[in-house]
């Protein structure tokens, strides 16, 4: 199998061609998600499982990741078991939709950067279909699997920027509350491109926010972003 490697400050994944590789839109989410421990973990679509190893490093403890990407299983497996972490991770090939089915414990968190494309033309690399093309079902799915969260439990995810309205609505009617939310541009004088949000049944007084922009206008990265990133790239 041919692999590259991607390293991290503290830990390094293998990336796969038929797997998204690592990106600023997942590295984020990670930081996100890791502003704090989180005793039950579930990560939905992991991919090369690289947020889960984020929590892990900032102390998060057993760490479930499923994907329906059998390669991707294969990749994260792997990844889970070359780090300091792997006692405490495991990796298993199954939809979120099976995974409701057969659970019967309480989460405190459940992250995803999830389907992207909704409803638009699907590639043709089954892989990425896999990915980053969705029906809108994996919607219903979290909202059904958020029923398992603890009453302080969350769901953490990346969505871009116009399209996360909607599904902060879907949310809402299903008594679901943003808390926390970071707003991502790429510069500072373009458009925000995305949203991280955090989603729990409790209902905030404020919703904390933070405007994230990644570079400035001579291509290098912001001070901003990489002290919110320096846990874990070298940058």
């Amino acid at each position: 199998m041919n692999l590259e490697v991607f390293n991290f400050r503290a830990f390094k994944v293998y990336q796969h061609e038929k797997v998204m590789k690592v990106n600023t839109d997942g590295v984020l989410l990670g930081v996100f998600s890791s502003e704090k421990p989180w005793e039950k973990v579930l990560e939905v679509g992991c991919g090369l499982g690289y947020i889960s190893l984020m929590l892990a490093q900032k102390d998060s403890e057993n760490i479930l990741a499923i994907d329906i990407n059998p390669i991707a299983v294969k990749i994260c497996k792997l990844n889970f078991l070359i780090n300091p972490w792997h006692y405490k991770m495991k990796v298993k090939h199954i939809s979120l939709h099976e995974w409701v089915q057969q659970n019967q414990e309480k989460i405190d968190l459940i992250v995803t950067n999830p389907p992207y494309f909704v409803d638009a033309f699907p590639s043709p690399n089954p892989y990425k279909r896999l990915s980053r093309h969705s029906n809108e079902k994996w919607v219903d799915e979290l909202i059904y699997a958020s029923s398992f969260l603890t009453y302080e439990g969350q769901i953490h995810l990346a969505y871009p920027f116009i399209s996360s309205f909607y599904v902060e609505k879907k949310f809402f009617l299903h008594g679901l509350h943003v808390h926390k939310q970071w707003i991502i541009r790429s510069f500072r004088t373009s458009y925000p491109y995305l949203r991280l949000l955090s989603f729990s049944k409790i209902k905030p007084e404020i919703v904390i926010t933070e405007n994230l922009i990644i570079q400035s206008d001579d291509l290098t990265y912001t001070e901003e972003y990489k002290t919110m990133v320096g846990s874990f790239l070298h940058i």
